[in-house]
């Protein structure tokens, strides 16, 4: 994540204990996003708002050449770990040359942002011709979030003031599937990480083996939105 939302140095020194907490809450986000990437060949990815870039590391490993943006002090880390990373904030564009990458991974960056709009052109600006755009945000209309709103409570992941995490924008998967289109992409997978559930009855076997299947069945009822799109060439 990389916004101005957020103090420059929000994660500080326990990104580690951000990303380790990450992965525990996110690895079906993760798991379903690396397989999104199955099949193409490896090339120039770019890590939009990288963290410490502790999500290139498999890919790295893939023979991805990775690249990463990061506004917080953690790039440093992501730098150390072999990704080449500059401190940036992606609100003023994205510092690389037109057509330059083969993927983009914008993962839980978009509800950070306020010109979503900015952003994604800059994205498709920076994707080569045929190029794939992998991104994430949580969806406003979760299973959740719908019984919330029936009962009056407020809805996951949604900040009424600058306190928190800084999310600043929200999106269904229609809306995000129909801005990617405007914006010169094909969508090629919506995916969702998981069902929600009430969490006294979330056990991980539970996610593993009915509510992370349920997710990719009924995306668009999923906790956060997952999408495969293309630049068209």
């Amino acid at each position: 994540m990389g916004s101005d939302h957020r103090s420059l140095d929000f994660y500080g020194e326990g990104w580690l204990l951000v990303e380790l907490l990450t992965w525990e809450r996110d690895k079906y986000r993760l798991l379903k996003s690396y397989k999104l990437l199955e099949g193409e060949a490896p090339g120039k990815i770019l890590d939009v708002g990288c963290l410490a870039g502790g999500a290139m590391i498999p890919l790295m490993r893939a023979g991805w050449e990775c690249y990463g943006v990061e506004l917080s002090e953690s790039y440093k880390v992501a730098l150390e770990r072999g990704v080449k990373c500059m401190r940036h904030n992606v609100e003023e564009g994205l510092p690389f040359e037109d057509c330059f990458f083969d993927a983009v991974w914008a993962e839980e960056i978009l509800e950070h942002v306020l010109d979503t709009d900015f952003l994604l052109s800059e994205v498709y600006r920076v994707l080569k011709p045929g190029g794939v755009l992998i991104l994430s945000t949580p969806n406003i209309a979760s299973l959740t979030n719908r019984f919330k709103l029936l009962l009056g409570r407020y809805p996951d992941y949604l900040q009424y003031s600058n306190d928190g995490v800084g999310h600043v924008r929200y999106y269904t998967a229609s809306v995000l599937v129909s801005q990617l289109v405007h914006h010169g992409f094909n969508v090629e997978k919506l995916t969702g990480n998981f069902l929600p559930a009430p969490k006294p009855l979330v056990r991980e076997v539970l996610k593993r083996l009915v509510l992370s299947p349920l997710g990719s069945l009924l995306p668009t009822l999923s906790d956060v939105i997952i999408v495969k799109a293309r630049k068209r060439k």
